[in-house]
C-alpha cells in the first residue's frame, strides 16, 4: 500500500500566500522554495484531497524524501520554516547570496555617471568601483547576473551613429530618416516602419529556351521546375 505522509492542513492565509509566490515571477524565489510551495499544496489535506508521498512527488517533481522533510518541517515548525532556506552562515553558497541593499548597490552604480576617462562601464570596473567606493566584494558573473536580471546593460550606449567614410549625401539621407523616427505620435497619420524581406516567386516558371544541338532539352526542364507553395 503506497505510503501516506502526516497530514498537512493550511488555513487561508497560508494558502493564499503560497499562491502568490507561485504566482510571482520566478527570478524572486528560488526553484527549491518553489518546489516546497507546491509540496504543500499538494499536501493540504484541507481541500479534501488525501495524495500519497509519490503523488505529491510527482506533482512538485521531487524525491520522495523531500516530501517528507517538508512536510515535517511544517508540521514542527509552521509555514515560515517550510519555504525559508536556513543556510549555514559559513557555509560558501551563503556567503555568495546577494541581499537587496547589495543589488541595489550593483543597480545604482551601474546607472551612474561613468569615472573620468572611461567611455563605459564594464564588470571588472563596477567590480573594482564596488570594492573601493563601498568595501563590497563581488564577482564579475555576480554583477553580471544582477544587471541582467533587472535588464540593465551599462556597456551599451543608445546613439544614431554616423559611419566615418559616409558622404555628405548620406548623412542628408539619414537626418531625414531620423526625423520621421523623432516625429511625435499622431493616431491621424501614424508611421509604419517596414522592414526589408527577400521573397521568392512561388510558383513561377519561365519558358523553356531552344537548346541546340549538343544541349539537353530535358536538363534545362528540370532546372525550370515550380518552387511548392509554403
Amino acid at each position: 500500500m503506497p505510503k501516506r505522509c502526516k497530514g498537512i492542513f493550511l488555513n487561508e492565509e497560508e494558502r493564499a500566500e503560497i499562491k502568490t509566490m507561485l504566482d510571482e515571477d520566478y527570478k524572486y524565489y528560488s526553484q527549491t522554495i518553489l518546489a516546497r510551495c507546491r509540496i504543500l499544496l499538494a499536501l493540504d489535506r484541507s481541500t479534501g484531497y488525501n495524495r500519497t508521498r509519490q503523488e505529491v512527488a510527482d506533482i512538485a517533481r521531487v524525491s520522495l524524501a523531500t516530501v517528507t522533510k517538508v512536510a515535517k518541517l511544517y508540521n514542527e515548525c509552521g509555514l515560515t520554516s517550510a519555504i525559508t532556506l536556513n543556510r549555514n552562515p559559513n557555509s560558501d553558497i551563503a556567503s555568495l547570496k546577494v541581499d537587496s541593499a547589495t543589488e541595489l548597490l550593483v543597480i545604482t552604480l551601474g546607472c551612474s555617471q561613468v569615472p573620468q576617462g572611461r567611455s563605459r562601464w564594464s564588470l571588472r570596473l563596477l567590480k573594482d568601483k564596488l570594492y573601493l567606493d563601498h568595501k563590497t566584494e563581488l564577482g564579475t558573473s555576480t554583477i553580471n547576473r544582477i544587471l541582467k536580471s533587472n535588464d540593465i546593460k551599462p556597456h551599451l550606449l543608445k546613439c544614431w551613429c554616423v559611419p566615418p567614410d559616409a558622404s555628405g549625401d548620406f548623412v542628408a539621407a539619414m537626418e531625414r530618416v531620423i526625423e520621421v523616427y523623432l516625429r511625435p505620435y499622431d493616431k491621424d497619420y501614424p508611421v509604419f516602419c517596414i522592414d526589408e524581406k527577400p521573397l521568392q516567386k512561388l510558383g513561377d516558371k519561365s519558358d523553356i529556351m531552344n537548346c541546340s544541338h549538343t544541349q539537353n532539352s530535358k536538363f534545362h526542364a528540370f532546372k525550370l521546375y515550380p518552387r511548392n507553395k509554403e
